[in-house]
């Protein structure tokens, strides 16, 4: 009986969060600009390592992923996200990016891989949709190798 009545509230538990999670990724999807936060809960998430917001937000900055001044409600640019993405997935970038670290090569390593397209602005702010494009590619790219 107790394994039942445990297996039953274990069920009900894992609805619960899926469908959060569901509504989180609407919600974001319908976004017109990614904050900060957001854009750091869910690359950790997104590799393996899920916080929540200030915690997520703690580690970009100390991964110097994430600039100390940024406010977590403050929209992330394309080299915000280059960087961010290069340091939480542990990146091996080109010479420049090896050498310097920075934002600029970041964002250039990620139109060399076919992550961003050549046309972009890096300093464009990001959509949840394309957002969340640009997180499946990076997940996709890192698994498969």
């Amino acid at each position: 009986m107790k394994y039942t009545a445990c297996c039953f509230l274990f069920l009900c538990a894992g609805g619960a969060v899926s469908a959060q999670t569901a509504e989180e990724i609407d919600r974001l999807l319908v976004q017109h600009s990614v904050r900060w936060g957001e854009a750091s809960v869910w690359t950790f998430a997104s590799a393996g390592e899920p916080y929540a917001e200030r915690d997520a937000a703690f580690y970009a900055i100390h991964f110097k992923a994430m600039p100390k001044d940024a406010a977590l409600d403050t929209p992330i640019d394309l080299e915000g996200l280059a960087l961010l993405v290069m340091r939480v997935y542990k990146l091996q970038g080109g010479l420049f990016y090896t050498l310097f670290k920075n934002r600029r090569y970041a964002f250039r390593e990620m139109v060399y891989s076919g992550i961003y397209q050549q046309g972009d602005d890096p300093h464009d702010t990001i959509s949840g949709a394309r957002f969340m494009h640009i997180l499946s590619r990076i997940s996709t790219m890192t698994n498969g190798e």
